[in-house]
């Protein structure tokens, strides 16, 4: 690579610095930055926003080249550590940038660390894991990527991970903190077929199992990773949904609210936190995978454990169906023929078309599938959703 294009690649990346550093909402005077809060939750928004835009700019530049870019921000991180003569609040800002940028570089580049030397994981290959999939969205429908209708992210979702998450890698079974408590609810839906249409009725909370306490106590466990400061809230509403849908000429996007609703009376989103992450990894949530967003939704981001044992097989070798997704197509378990569905597996929408069971009838009709791993549910839609 030309020092041209280095440079250039360099002024690009100044300019996103200076662009996103005024951008950050205030911060508190007194910090220690190494531990406070607002650094790392800034460090993580910048590392998704930078690794999205710029990784595959990064990822072009020579080993030489990488190595002056990171002792650069290495130099601009001492400068501003110890320069006195700017506010705590700057010096805050300048460094959650930098660092974010830092981690990006040595991520991209080999998966390798110049300034520290990468550790490889050495987690046993028999504990499963999971690739992280952060900052994975997509402008059109892509296999792999969630094809969203939000562009423009904001804050929440967890602010410090935990010690599942290795590098690029997460592991279910070592993420055991869950939120506390203990809290039932009179969850009511009814799914009823009129005409063409399925008029789906409910209240937004869970029937078959308890929830536990939120907003998230400050002596609850979960409150060092993830502060989720809603409620769980129930009120009617009802959706009235195609009952055989078409697939259409092009696929339509998913947004950040409902996107599917649960025969179980849960709604689910998308597997996207506020910031572009993978929100099953990241986020904190009850023994049944759930909680609530701002507007007081209970919901899911992925197949949740509560309702794992009650999934069996159906006819045709087809997964039980669980979902409606809301542009009318069923979503099912990730079983089918006695095999795990992997995202290999699905096109990408993430679903296919064969013989199901559909309302009692066998039919040849598109449909979804869960998966375990990110993004977990449906990617796109393949008719148009209602609202």
């Amino acid at each position: 690579m030309s020092t041209k294009k280095y440079l250039i690649t360099w002024v690009i990346i100044s300019i996103v610095i200076g662009v996103l550093s005024s951008a950050v909402m205030a911060l508190p005077a007194k910090w220690d930055y190494k531990t406070n809060s607002n650094f790392l939750s800034s460090k993580s928004i910048y590392k998704v926003l930078l690794k999205n835009k710029y990784s595959s700019k990064i990822e072009s530049l020579s080993d030489t080249k990488l190595q002056i870019l990171v002792t650069k921000i290495d130099e601009l991180i001492s400068k501003y550590e110890n320069d006195r003569n700017i506010d705590d609040r700057k010096r805050l800002k300048i460094f959650s940038l930098l660092h974010a940028l830092r981690d990006v570089v040595n991520e991209d580049w080999n998966n390798q660390s110049i300034t520290q030397k990468y550790v490889p994981d050495t987690t046993p290959d028999t504990i499963e894991k999971y690739e992280l999939w952060d900052g994975k969205i997509s402008s059109s429908p892509k296999i792999w990527y969630i094809y969203s209708c939000v562009t423009r992210f904001g804050w929440g979702g967890a602010w410090k991970d935990g010690d599942w998450i290795d590098g690029n890698y997460w592991y279910p079974s070592k993420k055991t903190v869950h939120v506390d408590g203990n809290v039932s609810w009179d969850g009511e839906i009814s799914f009823t077929l009129q005409w063409d249409k399925r008029v789906i009725s409910w209240n937004w909370v869970p029937e078959d199992h308890n929830t536990w306490v939120f907003p998230v106590s400050r002596n609850d466990d979960a409150y060092n990773y993830d502060r989720n400061p809603n409620s769980i809230d129930d009120y009617k509403i009802y959706y009235s949904l195609p009952a055989n849908p078409k697939i259409a000429w092009s696929a339509s996007c998913v947004w950040m609210w409902t996107i599917w609703i649960s025969t179980t009376w849960v709604a689910l989103f998308n597997g996207l936190d506020a910031v572009w992450r993978d929100a099953v990894a990241h986020e904190i949530q009850d023994n049944c995978e759930g909680h609530p967003e701002r507007d007081g939704v209970y919901h899911y981001h992925n197949i949740w454990s509560c309702l794992e044992d009650s999934v069996e097989d159906t006819t045709n070798g087809s997964a039980k169906l669980v979902w409606y997704a809301l542009d009318g197509f069923g979503i099912y378990w990730n079983q089918e023929d006695g095999k795990n569905l992997t995202n290999d597996d699905l096109d990408e929408c993430h679903g296919h078309s064969h013989t199901i069971s559909w309302d009692g009838t066998d039919k040849k009709i598109y449909h979804y599938h869960a998966t375990a791993n990110y993004p977990y549910m449906v990617w796109c839609f393949k008719w148009t959703p209602v609202k």
